[in-house]
């Protein structure tokens, strides 16, 4: 008994420092508003019942037990200035792996010009959502089964909160998971924002083939390569933060901070970060351990988006990278390719593309340089933006020859698509 109470008192501590983080950055992405505009943040739970998740159905939760299943989330509403060059249509913002919604406190204040509501979520199984325990479940899953766990809770949360449409934007594994719930609701979603989305690229890519041939090199990245394959697929980040003791844990989530967002130079700022970081990873495990259903150990896709994203029934789909990125960019530009050669070859309708590169920014570019990103997405929402706004760069997808098997697999995707929406209508 003694030993149950003082892991929910953890528990509770835990959860109630993710909060306090969360409540910090949300007061900070205040100081990053540029205009007067009336607009306001609060925080929302809501509900979905733990039926519409096929694998969760028998899961205990680390935050709760009963019917339903809680989705948190960070709602930005306010009164553009401009109302001509605006929208309604709500912006729905998914984070990456081992982050959570409020993760884009940078943007909420640049975007709200643009957008009346925006919704940034704690994907289910990460952040204040309910973290349904799969280690019960997860083994020998497939890509399809982790997929639905985030595009039906998705859907849940949309049905629940009765928005009809959306635009919908996913960073990193977000992404990936943005473009599996257009393949299922195409209907939700007026158009599709990837940022540095993971998932794109197959191995046929020159790109993948040449930092793979890179790594091979050397011995001593051939060891490290070697590692890290054998540690992915044994663990993952936030297992081994829950390993460790709770300094040297809290250090490696402050080591991270300071490394990868040196932008970030407000030391109360990079705390704060870091603490949001750290208590998302050492609340119990959940989200993360689809993983290895999604990705393989060259963190590359199982079921590679070139291949799926021509087949979406989404008019506009915009990758932004950035200049630094260590996603390859290569695998937007030769998606938009693909889905300019399947158009000029008649061979059905596929998304128009467009693939834009955000300056002086890696693969955290909503927070390295938040403005530009900002003015990006609005770009690609349909809004009007300036010069002196900051924009990223338009890029040219080029004119390199496709490899054969992109196409086939493109096409093969439209077969399977087609079979099953025929099934889920019959």
């Amino acid at each position: 008994m003694f030993v149950w109470t003082s892991a929910a008192m953890q528990l509770a501590t835990k959860l109630e420092s993710m909060r306090n983080a969360e409540a910090k950055l949300l007061l900070i992405a205040k100081s990053y508003a540029s205009h007067t505009s009336n607009w306001e943040i609060k925080t929302f739970d809501t509900q979905i019942r733990r039926s519409v998740i096929p694998c969760a159905r028998n899961t205990t939760c680390g935050t709760d037990n009963d019917d339903n299943l809680t989705i948190h989330g960070v709602h930005v509403t306010s009164d553009p200035v401009d109302r001509s060059n605006s929208t309604d249509t709500p912006l729905v913002l998914l984070h990456g792996y081992m982050n959570a919604g409020a993760y884009f406190y940078r943007n909420f204040g640049g975007l709200s010009k643009y957008f009346s509501n925006i919704y940034a979520l704690d994907m289910l199984g990460w952040g204040l959502s309910s973290r349904p325990d799969f280690r019960q479940v997860v083994n020998g899953q497939s890509t399809e089964t982790a997929e639905e766990f985030f595009v039906e809770s998705l859907e849940a949360w949309r049905s629940e909160n009765q928005i009809d449409r959306m635009i919908l934007a996913g960073h990193s594994f977000g992404g990936y998971m943005s473009v599996a719930y257009c393949e299922r609701y195409p209907e939700r979603v007026e158009r599709l924002i990837l940022l540095s989305p993971v998932g794109v690229p197959d191995d046929n890519d020159p790109a993948v083939k040449e930092r793979i041939q890179r790594y091979q090199s050397s011995w001593r990245t051939r060891t490290f390569l070697g590692v890290f394959q054998t540690l992915f697929h044994m663990t993952n980040p936030a297992e081994v933060l829950r390993l460790l003791s709770t300094e040297r844990s809290y250090g490696m989530a402050q080591n991270y901070v300071t490394r990868r967002l040196p932008e970030i130079s407000d030391p109360e700022e990079s705390r704060t970060v870091a603490d949001y970081l750290y208590y998302n990873a050492v609340l119990p495990g959940s989200g993360e351990y689809f993983l290895h259903s999604v990705l393989n150990s060259r963190i590359l896709a199982k079921k590679p988006l070139i291949s799926r994203i021509p087949s979406l029934k989404v008019g506009s789909v915009s990758f932004l990278y950035g200049s630094t990125d260590w996603m390859d960019i290569t695998g937007g530009l030769n998606t938009q390719r693909l889905c300019e050669t399947l158009r000029d070859a008649h061979a059905g309708s596929a998304p128009d593309v467009d693939v834009y590169m955000v300056p002086h920014a890696g693969h955290l570019l909503m927070l390295q340089n938040p403005q530009v990103t900002n003015t990006g997405m609005i770009h690609a929402a349909g809004g009007k933006v300036s010069a002196e706004d900051g924009l990223p760069a338009l890029l040219d997808p080029g004119t390199e020859d496709l490899h054969e098997s992109w196409l086939e697999q493109a096409l093969k995707a439209r077969t399977d698509e087609k079979q099953r929406v025929t099934i889920a209508t019959a």
